[in-house]
């Protein structure tokens, strides 16, 4: 396992990824996730099915996101960015 987070952690730093922690609140049928980087607060994943998709809101910006294949965790993802959380921990990742 520590093998693991070791390689996602060197990947994350040389493909530019930004890594993140989350805090979970769940409200009623709903989950929330804030997200925050290195200098703080990035913005909020809520979902309203059980990570199936999401919506990741970064100030007046809202990117709808849907699941992806991945071996741990869950990965959400669109054509612009991908953030993939396991617990408490995560990589954000933007594309250009």
């Amino acid at each position: 396992m520590k093998k693991i987070l070791f390689i996602f952690g060197v990947l994350g730093i040389l493909g530019g990824c930004t890594s993140v922690s989350t805090q979970n609140k769940f409200l009623q049928n709903n989950q929330e996730m804030i997200v925050n980087g290195k200098h703080g607060y990035i913005g909020k994943l809520i979902t309203k099915d059980n990570w199936e998709s999401a919506t990741f809101i970064e100030g007046k910006n809202k990117s709808e996101l849907v699941r992806m294949i991945s071996g741990d965790g869950i990965k959400m993802g669109n054509n612009n960015m991908s953030i993939h959380f396991k617990n408490n921990m995560g990589i954000l990742e933007r594309k250009k």
